[in-house]
């Protein structure tokens, strides 16, 4: 299931994740987030200050509320059988596989489907920066705005500070 989840995800998952992607690069976000704190550094003038908080999602993997993954699958139009099977797997402990009527190494979740939460959380930013709630930064003049970078399980947002 994992096999077949790692080889939809790059349809399902949006640019700004490159975490466990296939073809996509983690280390690119990591470019873009220096080249970012480094234009924060030496930023000197100007009337607007910028900030750029790190959230470090370790833990969330731990508390995922699976019935909502389950919500997100349905609302992506997964088969009926798909999220029955991911359901039977998420809400057992630990699970391994049969071979030859012998239990395996037994495994555990894909983080594949961390991506699917983040997804979310993506999508809830995306709507956040478009009614300009949040205020990503620009380094230069004719460069888009950059409001968040993800990593596996980090998240970088920017945002104009105020007093």
């Amino acid at each position: 299931m994992a096999n077949w989840l790692k080889l939809i995800l790059v349809q399902i998952i949006g640019e700004f994740q490159s975490a466990f992607v296939p073809g996509r690069l983690i280390s690119d976000n990591g470019l873009i987030a220096l080249e970012i704190f480094d234009y924060l550094r030496k930023k000197k003038f100007g009337s607007k200050g910028y900030m750029g908080l790190k959230l470090d999602m370790t833990k969330a993997y731990d508390r995922l509320e699976w019935n909502f993954l389950l919500q997100v699958f349905r609302k992506m139009e997964f088969l009926h059988k798909w999220v029955d099977l991911i359901w039977r797997c998420v809400s057992t402990p630990s699970f391994s596989a049969l071979h030859n009527g012998i239990p395996c190494t037994k495994f555990t979740q894909s983080p594949y489907l961390f991506n699917l939460y983040v997804e979310v959380f993506l999508a809830m930013l995306i709507r956040a920066q478009i009614h300009r709630a949040i205020h990503g930064i620009k380094v230069a003049r004719y460069t888009e705005e950059i409001s968040f970078l993800f990593f596996a399980v980090d998240s970088i947002i920017f945002n104009r500070a105020s007093d």
